[in-house]
């Protein structure tokens, strides 16, 4: 949803209080003054926080904008100029709209219009809602000029259940709660439904074959379960080689699966004739923007019918409870209660507890229950030994034995997590959507692979090109977290990842011990940058002292530059 905020009589009210003249506009004598509009902006953004304030208590997923242009009277009129300066991209569905809303207002046509909703705000807001349907001339008026906000549904696709109403909807499932729930209600507003969940080995889920014959309970007219551990382990490996951890630690389990189940579950999608595609993220998290993108990148002709954002769902199932009871009612299997203290999201690379009480910061990390590992207080008092072997950025190895790159994260997830590695992780993030969230994460045998593809980079990887490695890193992250995998900016950054990994050949062997760990021994192989020799501090090779008084006088010559400039100093 596109939400576009005005704020007009704010704006005239305040123009009066403080005397200023309202001879500006296109049709007056003068522009406004850089004061004049700045008071403008901030009256206008003053508004957009408090619809989005109000929307966020509401659970309604909306980019809330100001105005760029004059929007014409008919959505959002403010004093008929543009009042604000600032340049936003990425909305071109809505100048569009609007440019044909003004085109129709001029010519008095409303009839090849889409339907916007209109509330009136701030008298009334967040007060009732009114509709005005463009195609009949009776219905249609211009809005009171309070300044309004007009949700243009229609410009982003919004759906509701009625458009799909006889169609077929492919709905990514995990099977659990809302996933029962949602098939349950699509099918009895007579929608058909096929049911695709994807096997990520999911460690908090003990049968995921039986989650097929679920759906099909619930009302799928077909389910499937499709394996997705080869895609999952490739697309991990990605973010472990382009050192991408967001906001400096997460490593982008969930993230990145959502990427992977988008890519596994199309062709099924595309088999089963699907009219449309559905997931049951809700609208304040993260996972709705990673399968839309996901989907608009690798299927752009699919459309997106999400429950979450449709009103009439939110009325009958908006919460927990709500949707315990519903299936309840008809009888169907589900394993949530009302005394689930918290939220899992899981895959075999890592596992996510979020929301109810680790809402309160006042709850502890010790609060959660470890699925893939043991907290490090209860970690065996003892060392455990473990070797990886790298080949061209791969590991192929543990302890001298050859696996898969599936079976190698595995395999470390028992070593790692057992040891308590990866196991714990306590994060406060930032949301794509701008809010704080808190995590807290176990990915035992991803965090173990990564601390030895590290340690391979320390001694293999040049300075310069270390350096830009750790600015894609940081960008690569955000493109993954922010749902872009399939974006062109992630390609261009996993060719510039892929010129380092080709490298990064030999291994790591490391005692592992209730967290953290000792390096034992490091084998950089063939393209090992590191040499003791020269690194030592003995007396070994003296020209190397001799030819670094060069480099040295030379540095300090520029800085001797730069102080006679009176450009060095204490900060």
């Amino acid at each position: 949803m596109v939400i576009c905020v005005g704020g007009g009589l704010q704006i005239n009210r305040e123009f009066k209080r403080r005397g200023i003249p309202r001879d500006f506009g296109p049709l007056g004598r003068r522009n406004k003054t850089f004061r004049e509009k700045q008071l403008a902006r901030n009256i206008l953004e003053k508004n957009q926080i408090k619809v989005q304030d109000f929307l966020a208590k509401k659970g309604i997923t909306a980019v809330v904008i100001i105005p760029v242009l004059d929007l014409g009277s008919v959505l959002c009129h403010v004093n008929g100029d543009t009042l604000v300066e600032v340049a936003y991209i990425g909305f071109d569905d809505l100048f569009v709209i609007t440019t044909e809303v003004r085109k129709a207002d001029k010519e008095k046509d409303f009839g090849n219009l889409r339907r916007v909703q209109v509330i009136g705000f701030p008298k009334n807001f967040p007060g009732e809602s009114v509709n005005w349907n463009f195609s009949n001339k009776e219905s249609c008026g211009k809005p009171s000029q309070r300044g309004v906000i007009a949700c243009l549904k229609e410009a982003v696709m919004f759906k509701t259940w009625k458009d799909f109403v006889g169609k077929t909807i492919a709905v990514l499932v995990s099977g659990g709660l809302d996933s029962t729930a949602i098939i349950k209600w699509m099918t009895e507003k007579g929608i058909r439904v096929i049911a695709i969940t994807v096997d990520f080995a999911q460690p908090d889920e003990n049968d995921l074959s039986d989650i097929p014959r679920r759906m099909k309970a619930a009302g799928a007219v077909e389910a499937y379960l499709i394996d997705g551990k080869a895609k999952l382990a490739e697309y991990m490996l990605k973010v472990i080689q382009g050192l991408a951890c967001y906001d400096g630690r997460y490593m982008l389990t969930t993230s990145i699966a959502r990427m992977a189940a988008v890519a596994v579950a199309l062709p099924t999608i595309r088999k089963v004739g699907a009219d449309a595609v559905s997931h049951g993220s809700t609208g304040k998290g993260n996972d709705q923007i990673r399968f839309e993108l996901a989907l608009a990148a690798l299927a752009p002709d699919l459309e997106m019918y999400v429950p979450w954002r449709d009103q009439s769902f939110i009325d009958e199932l908006g919460g927990r409870p709500e949707m315990i009871h519903y299936c309840e009612n008809f009888g169907l299997v589900i394993s949530a209660t009302l005394e689930q203290p918290y939220s899992t999201d899981a895959n075999f690379a890592g596992l996510t507890h979020e929301a109810g009480i680790l809402e309160k910061l006042t709850t502890a990390t010790s609060a959660v229950k470890f699925v893939m590992g043991n907290s490090p207080f209860d970690a065996p008092d003892k060392k455990t030994r473990v070797k990886i072997i790298f080949k061209a950025g791969r590991p192929v190895a543990v302890n001298d034995v050859e696996m898969n790159l599936e079976e190698i994260f595995l395999t470390l997830n028992a070593i790692a997590g057992e040891n308590a590695i990866g196991i714990g992780l306590d994060q406060i993030e930032n949301r794509v959507l701008g809010l704080k969230s808190r995590g807290i994460y176990e990915s035992p045998g991803v965090t173990l692979v990564f601390i030895a593809y590290l340690i391979m980079v320390g001694v293999i990887i040049d300075d310069e090109s270390r350096l830009y490695l750790d600015i894609t890193s940081r960008m690569f992250a955000k493109a993954v977290y922010g749902g872009k995998f399939f974006h062109p900016v992630s390609a261009m950054l996993q060719a510039a990842i892929a010129s380092a990994a080709r490298f990064i050949t030999g291994h790591v062997t490391l005692d592992l011990y209730k967290g953290t760990y000792d390096v034992v021994e490091i084998d950089g192989g063939p393209n090992c940058l590191y040499c003791e020799e020269k690194a030592s501090m003995d007396k070994k090779q003296e020209n190397l002292h001799v030819w670094s008084q060069g480099w040295v006088a030379w540095a300090a010559d520029t800085v001797r530059n730069l102080a006679a400039a009176g450009q060095t100093g204490e900060a």
